[in-house]
């Protein structure tokens, strides 16, 4: 009503204009009084006076970006549509919102509308969770807050706290096996070495045989050469028996090289290895936890997961499709062999999975040439065949196989010593690929990594990402795309090309968004000129025979060398040394022979002997142990050439599963095999820490208390523990000093003792005389 009577004021004052100019009198102008500024927006009273308004009608409140906005009655403007708000808004009431509804809602994390906002849960709304820490691993609940966000993970009421073992782990709030191991009987073990279930649950293996790789074997093969126990491992890459039998690495640890560490790019934080990109206790860095309601993405705690990381894991942002540690679904980790492609856990390009393991058949002397098919006793694997000895091109012996270790990233410069974490082998040594640096363990691009930006350990903040070395709130032009919290081309990047997480093997590299070569073909994992290149002539997988050369892409014939100058098939052979033609072409030995001048021959190796036509290795045949027809009694196994019991060492002398523990010290067998102190204790003498009654310390020369230190309980007064037993103290050569009143002071003639109490010759104390022998005279006290 009151803008109709504004309207009807409006139309009289015009009428009376009109009436004035009709008969000729003065013309009048409108008065302004306030509306100097908005002749067209005046709202004028009865007064005559006037305010300045935003609009009168419609027409004063649209553009061309917002063509249906309104005038109210308040005379402001209003949304009319979508059409005024911008993208992504939502037009209610006039007001622009946004969302109306759920499926307006298109942010990870915030998927309810609530309020005309979007929303992380409802009010009242309650979802499972997980408690993944060091002490406890339980499914929880959690509350939706009045602010629309999660609170925190809560154990139900009447649920007890739950701990996981050192061989297992935290999935879904429950302790599982970690990966490598199976849980067989209640217990988790190693199918590969466990000789009471080797290979499957329940497969013992004989007495006096030994478990290797998950088969019954009486004497180790070349791949697993070490004896522990009864079974049969390589010491430089089992976590179980890393670098010796009596070491076994922390949960979450792998051993490299005979050493345990933490995975590559993980930290080891309150005893356990840990992910800071997507750790919400450990965000970043060892000890930085995320607050109520964010989460942890590439180091950084966020409000809600950035695209490149859009799936909350336990409180971090992950891809599900490329993500280790939760590959296809939340809790799914890939073994420390695998890679997680597309969701699923697979073998790394160049290796087939057999037997539950990532292996390069070409030589792997168990699967050589294909899975399961293992070389002989004697024999190595090259090139997917077996041999006698190595060919030029991979001469060195490792492990039953023939490797380089110039560039063989398994045995780099040394058998066993693994280059991982991103190197790679080049002339025996582990370096980073160009342009990317070492930063805890792994290869990194300090232009990208917001934890290693410009340099190791130079994180970003919250808010920043990483872009040409240096930390930025929002990306430039020239690297528009955002991955792991790091500014990328996605037509250039090697890491991330064509899109986030697409990395570039080398040495190929990224060109329009795709992998390529700059030079040749990507044949078996490496770039070659097809044209020259005897294992890839013409074409990839055409190799020419061993005589042959490639010219032009064309096998020719070019003969053989020297030290094996003979054509047999398509390689060259010495008639006098090759097993496989040994006195002609296609004459092959006996399994386990030797060609010695042209014929066929048993030659043993060191600390083997022929035993019944075969050789066996004495020093761990059960049936032959230091010497042929020695055989061990009963459920005694061969060690060195000895029957053992266990097979353990005196440090560590009991066996539990597959390890050798000492009861007295072993926090996870305290006592007894199984034992486990609570999380954080210590096994003290085969007692768990704080969990019964405080001992003397007796002078017996151990360490009763395990805090570091031996015979540290004072005997009586003048009398110390040395050597396991109480004494009088006794100060080399002769002189002896003994307390006998009070505390007494030393000179020159009579030093301290070992017990710690000092004489003076003739002092008195308060109480009387001191006692000496072989000190000066004493003097009667005055």
């Amino acid at each position: 009503m009151f803008r109709l009577a504004v309207l009807s004021r409006l139309c009289l004052f015009v009428f009376l204009l009109s009436v004035v100019a009709c008969t000729g009198d003065e013309k009048i102008a409108p008065p302004q009084n306030g509306c100097e500024t908005c002749p067209d927006k005046c709202l004028r009273d009865t007064n005559g006076g006037g305010v300045c308004v935003t609009c009168l009608d419609d027409s004063h409140c649209r553009t061309d970006s917002s063509p249906t906005r309104k005038c109210t009655e308040t005379f402001t403007c209003v949304c009319g549509s979508e059409q005024d708000c911008p993208q992504g808004k939502y037009c209610d009431n006039g007001g622009c919102v946004d969302c109306l509804e759920d499926s307006h809602c298109k942010a990870s994390g915030e998927a309810y509308c609530v309020a005309r906002t979007c929303r992380a849960c409802r009010g009242g709304d309650t979802r499972s969770c997980v408690i993944n820490t060091q002490q406890q691993c339980n499914q929880g609940i959690q509350s939706c807050r009045d602010s629309g966000r999660w609170g925190t993970c809560e154990l139900p009421q009447g649920v007890a706290a739950k701990t996981c073992a050192a061989d297992e782990f935290c999935q879904s709030g429950q302790c599982i096996c970690k990966p490598g191991l199976k849980e067989c009987s209640g217990a988790c073990v190693d199918l590969f070495s466990e000789a009471k279930h080797c290979g499957k649950c329940g497969n013992a293996c004989p007495n006096g045989s030994f478990c290797a790789s998950g088969k019954c074997v009486a004497e180790c093969p070349a791949s697993t050469p070490t004896i522990c126990g009864d079974a049969c491992v390589n010491v430089t890459r089992n976590p179980f028996f890393c670098g010796d039998c009596s070491t076994s690495c922390k949960a979450g640890e792998i051993c490299v090289a005979g050493k345990c560490s933490c995975p590559p790019g993980q930290v080891f934080c309150d005893g356990l290895c840990v992910d800071p990109r997507i750790h919400p206790e450990h965000c970043g860095q060892c000890g930085r936890a995320c607050g109520a309601g964010t989460v942890c993405a590439s180091g950084a705690c966020v409000a809600t997961c950035p695209a490149s990381t859009p799936e909350t894991c336990y409180g971090g942002c992950v891809d599900l499709k490329r993500d280790r540690l939760h590959c296809g679904k939340c809790g799914v980790t890939c073994r420390n062999d695998q890679i997680c492609t597309e969701g699923t856990c697979k073998c790394p390009d160049g290796q087939e999975n057999c037997d539950g393991r990532c292996v390069d058949i070409k030589n792997h002397p168990e699967h050589c040439g294909a899975c399961g098919k293992a070389c002989a006793k004697g024999m190595r694997c090259a090139e997917g065949a077996c041999i006698v000895s190595c060919p030029a091109n991979t001469p060195d012996a490792c492990y039953g196989s023939c490797v380089d270790k110039q560039n063989n990233n398994l045995h780099c410069g040394a058998c066993g010593n693994a280059c991982t974490g991103g190197l790679r082998c080049d002339g025996g040594k582990c370096v980073c690929p160009d342009g990317l640096l070492l930063c805890g363990g792994k290869c990194v691009d300090k232009a990208i990594d917001r934890l290693h930006c410009g340099g190791c350990n130079q994180a970003c903040k919250d808010h920043q990402n990483c872009a040409a070395n240096a930390c930025v709130s929002s990306c430039p032009a020239n690297t528009p795309n955002v991955c792991d919290g790091g500014c990328v081309d996605f037509q250039t990047n090697n890491l991330h090309c064509g899109k986030c997480g697409h990395d570039c093997p080398s040495p190929q590299s990224c060109s329009g968004g795709k992998c390529a070569c700059a030079v040749g073909e990507y044949c078996d994992g490496l770039c070659v000129d097809t044209m020259s290149d005897p294992r890839h002539c013409g074409d990839c997988g055409v190799t020419c025979a061993e005589f042959e050369s490639c010219a032009q892409g064309l096998c020719i014939f070019k003969g053989c060398p020297t030290d094996r100058p003979k054509v047999c098939g398509t390689n060259c052979a010495d008639l006098q040394t090759d097993a496989r033609h040994c006195g002609g072409c296609d004459k092959p030995c006996a399994s386990g022979d030797s060609c010695v001048g042209g014929k066929c021959k048993l030659v043993c190796r060191d600390g083997e002997a022929v035993c019944g036509g075969v050789c066996v290795n004495i020093k761990s045949n059960a049936s032959h142990c230091g010497g042929c027809g020695k055989a061990c009694p009963g459920n005694k196994i061969c060690v060195e050439g000895a029957c053992s019991d266990s097979g353990c060492t005196a440090e560590k002398p009991t066996r539990c599963g597959s390890a050798c523990v000492n009861l007295l010290e072993d926090a996870n067998h305290c006592g007894n095999c199984g034992k486990k102190c609570p999380a954080g204790g210590t096994c003290c003498q085969g007692q768990c820490s704080g969990t019964g009654p405080v001992k003397e310390i007796p002078c017996n020369g151990k360490d009763d208390d395990c805090d570091g230190q031996t015979d540290e309980d004072d005997c009586e007064v003048g009398f110390s523990c040395v050597n396991g037993a109480c004494s009088e103290c006794v100060q080399p050569p002769t002189t002896k000093c003994k307390e006998v009143l009070g505390t007494c002071r030393g000179n020159a003639d009579c030093p301290k003792c070992i017990c710690g109490f000092q004489c003076k010759d003739g002092e008195k104390s308060g109480l009387g005389f001191i006692k000496t022998r072989s000190c000066a005279a004493p003097t009667p006290s005055p």
